[in-house]
């Protein structure tokens, strides 16, 4: 759809690499089974590769115009619906009830933490999310300790992350000024301690500074955190980078029970 009026506020690059759009799919981990939410179809190029694979699409889309032209392309597919919404604000309950559903999108770069927060925190939770963001935040998602990051420790508690592989800016129309990255996020978890993310939000306070350092700007003592981090098998001069999930969460019980 050369004739589109490309809206900034909507994030709106599209991929036009058929080999980068059937790679995306594929790491979707579809069936002929699935149920499945496309978040941002834009002129429809992913969506057309679902479409053949699924038993039935849910596009959610926020512009006007592209669903006016969804419904056009896609009229002759009885297993195709699009709503025009923004997912941030949209009902997912309502639209999928109690169904098993896996959810696939190009995300905009500047809300795609916040599309990801959604459905972390979502209640009827997806059996998966397979995005493309900005490569940048995809690896601080997936990043690993030593070089772990709060988000990759954020979604760890709340599910599994895989990073696919990045795609060139120049692969998307308009060219965007970064290149973009594929995550795949599945096993679900529920009943996520909140005290703990706010916890590790604390320890990833100033990165690069010493974990004790960041604790103890909040209340905690820093002989109490050096010593923790040292029975955890670190130097008490570690970072907050360097520690795996389970050791936050070891971390976190030692220093509860000191209080």
């Amino acid at each position: 759809m050369e004739e589109h009026n490309f809206k900034k506020q909507f994030g709106q690059n599209f991929l036009r690499n058929i080999e980068w759009i059937m790679n995306f799919v594929e790491a979707a981990e579809l069936d002929k089974d699935d149920l499945v939410v496309e978040i941002g179809p834009g002129d429809g190029a992913i969506t057309n590769f679902i479409l053949q694979q699924v038993k039935e699409l849910i596009a959610i889309e926020i512009d006007f115009d592209l669903v006016k032209h969804l419904n056009e392309i896609f009229e002759d597919y009885k297993n195709f619906k699009v709503i025009q919404a923004d997912v941030l604000q949209w009902n997912i309950d309502k639209t999928i009830k109690d169904r098993d559903y896996k959810v696939v999108g190009a995300l905009p770069y500047n809300i795609s933490k916040q599309i990801i927060k959604k459905f972390f925190e979502q209640e009827h939770k997806p059996e998966s999310l397979t995005f493309i963001l900005q490569n940048e935040v995809a690896l601080k998602y997936s990043a690993q300790a030593p070089k772990a990051t709060f988000l990759s420790n954020y979604a760890a508690l709340h599910s599994d992350v895989e990073y696919v592989s990045k795609i060139p800016n120049t692969d998307f129309y308009p060219v965007p000024a970064v290149d973009g990255g594929i995550i795949h996020i599945k096993n679900f978890k529920d009943n996520i301690n909140q005290k703990l993310v706010r916890f590790i939000r604390l320890g990833f306070s100033q990165p690069r500074k010493k974990l004790s350092k960041n604790l103890s700007n909040y209340g905690y003592e820093k002989k109490d955190v050096e010593s923790a981090l040292v029975d955890l098998g670190h130097k008490d001069s570690a970072r907050a980078g360097e520690l795996t999930i389970e050791q936050w969460q070891t971390l976190f019980d030692t220093l509860q029970l000191d209080e």
